[in-house]
């Protein structure tokens, strides 16, 4: 995440290290410049057993995001380009504000919500039974044409 003050990105790094996962995997961790855990983290990824690369402040998190098969992230705003794409995302709330929509999306079916990080393994392990069926519930909360609705609606309205 951005600033991830609380060092979950470190706490979910440690849990995929004890995953049994396809070798040839390749994790990309997506990081804000302003996180204080940066080089933590980047020390942790060279423990990795699988190709992990580290992208920091960057400008195609739209491609990233394509070309990625799973998600893992805070639920803040980017849950609703993870759900325009309908990549299956594995969320964990590190906010408050986060709470209320993270449990709507949960319940809808287009999240997989974690209260606890120790759960990674079991979500990861079951992956074939969960992925199809978030991706697709995902697709239905964001088409990714809210923009062109609200312009719509104010272009329609005499101000």
């Amino acid at each position: 995440g951005g600033v991830d003050k609380n060092n979950f990105t470190e706490k979910v790094l440690d849990e995929i290290k004890t995953l049994n996962l396809p070798k040839n995997l390749l994790i990309t961790v997506v990081m804000g410049g302003s996180n204080p855990y940066l080089e933590n983290v980047k020390s942790k990824v060279i423990t990795l057993p699988y190709k992990t690369e580290i992208k920091v402040d960057t400008s195609n998190m739209a491609e990233i995001m394509a070309n990625s098969d799973i998600a893992i992230s805070a639920a803040g705003s980017t849950t609703w380009e993870l759900c325009c794409l309908g990549l299956p995302t594995i969320h964990i709330v590190v906010a408050k504000n986060q709470i209320t929509i993270a449990k709507s999306l949960e319940e809808y079916g287009a999240i997989i919500l974690l209260k606890n990080i120790k759960n990674i393994s079991k979500v990861i392990n079951d992956r074939l039974d969960w992925m199809r069926k978030v991706s697709n519930n995902a697709r239905l909360v964001s088409d990714g044409l809210g923009i062109k609705r609200v312009m719509g609606l104010l272009m329609n309205k005499k101000l």
